[in-house]
């Protein structure tokens, strides 16, 4: 059993396209469709492009926010999720209209400025992490409760955290400053019920005593964390370790060996498999099997690589890697396994647009009276932006 590379590598510079980048630095932010993809021009206002006419298709309500453009898509792409323009509120966009449809806020007796965002596919249930509280938006029930480290009976939040695909649970990760107990000094991760409030743990004790036995320098402390479905939820640790949780019970459920750095993790919504990639100089990518948890191959890179996806048939994956920019396309043969080879997908048709394209006007900067988000923007002399957009 391989993973196969279904064409030669593509260096990006031989696929003609069309820029959507305008002088002053607007972003694609999401491919919404075959036909549209949705752009941030500097002036904050939200647009779509039909790549068919390379027209502005929708304009949308108001602007987001200057100082943490972080967004999320949901509800296959119908929904677009971003931070209020003062950071306390959650605001979403649908797509088609551009219009606001709904303002989920934040706790009114709590000053809460919102710094990142974990949003699982439907976006019923939404997670705020706001300095050192998490606020949990339960959207299908209209409850909002917020976590503080006491509450985990920890010192400090940290920045991983994920959703469970039906909205019921999410894991929250914190750790102690000071403390008689190793795994505790660095960010572990708490599997939190949505619907009762409580939490259980999710630490290898097993592990973690055996490295205090040998003072090793490796740890459990937790690097980032995916649910694979409304089951199981996978963690990649310290250790280069990834290991796979019971969501119920929070019981450790599995130990995935094989690499020998940090991991990162790349979990489809649906699909077979599932990815991790191990970075600092390993440069390794393994192909696991959702259900039985088994590496079906693995492929070692000469390069960093930058972007690692899964496509949209969620069993073939994409990489690409900088200097010189490479993009290829991956799918696994051999084993019983058929993942659809590139070929037969229709061709890219090569054209050459030769198309200047306003993306920001002098209108985006007008104040909208009907727009919703009454969120007052913060001050200039307030701290610095909490994140860059996120691609």
């Amino acid at each position: 059993m391989r993973v196969c590379k279904d064409a030669e590598e593509t260096n990006i510079r031989d696929v003609e396209e069309t820029n959507i980048r305008d002088d002053e630095g607007s972003h694609l932010l999401e491919v919404i469709d075959d036909n549209t993809v949705l752009v941030l021009p500097m002036s904050l206002k939200p647009k779509t492009i039909d790549l068919q006419t390379m027209t502005i298709k929708t304009i949308f309500q108001g602007r987001v926010c200057d100082r943490c453009k972080l967004y999320k898509m949901t509800n296959d792409g119908k929904e677009f999720i971003c931070i209020s323009r003062g950071r306390r509120n959650i605001k979403v966009y649908s797509t088609t209209t551009g219009k606001v449809i709904k303002i989920h806020k934040s706790p009114a007796d709590k000053d809460l400025r919102i710094d990142d965002l974990f949003i699982n596919k439907s976006g019923s249930t939404i997670v705020a992490k706001a300095d050192e509280t998490f606020i949990i938006f339960d959207i299908v029930n209209d409850k909002t409760c917020t976590i503080t480290p006491k509450d985990l009976k920890m010192e400090v939040l940290s920045k991983v955290a994920a959703v469970c695909p039906n909205g019921n649970h999410a894991v929250l990760s914190a750790c102690k400053i000071e403390t008689t107990e190793e795994w505790e000094s660095e960010p572990i991760g708490f599997l939190w019920n949505v619907q009762t409030e409580k939490s259980l743990q999710l630490v290898d004790s097993v592990y973690h005593m055996k490295y205090k036995r040998i003072d090793s320098p490796l740890s459990v402390a937790l690097d980032e964390v995916q649910f694979l479905d409304d089951e199981k939820v996978v963690s990649a640790h310290d250790d280069y370790i990834i290991r796979v949780w019971d969501v119920e019970s929070g019981k450790l459920l599995n130990r995935l060996t094989g690499h020998s750095k940090q991991a990162m993790l790349t979990v489809p919504h649906d699909g077979p498999y599932f990815l991790s990639y191990g970075f600092m100089d390993e440069e390794v990518i393994k192909l696991w099997d959702r259900n039985n948890l088994k590496c079906l191959a693995s492929f070692k890179f000469d390069t960093t690589l930058r972007k690692l996806h899964f496509c949209g048939d969620n069993e073939t994956f994409v990489t690409s890697t900088d200097n010189p920019v490479n993009i290829v396309h991956w799918s696994l043969h051999g084993g019983g396994h058929t993942s659809k080879a590139i070929k037969d997908y229709p061709k890219l048709q090569r054209k050459n647009y030769n198309i200047q394209l306003e993306i920001e006007t002098e209108e985006d900067m007008a104040v909208e009276p009907d727009d919703p988000d009454t969120d007052p923007e913060e001050p200039e002399d307030s701290e610095e932006e909490c994140s860059d957009l996120e691609y």
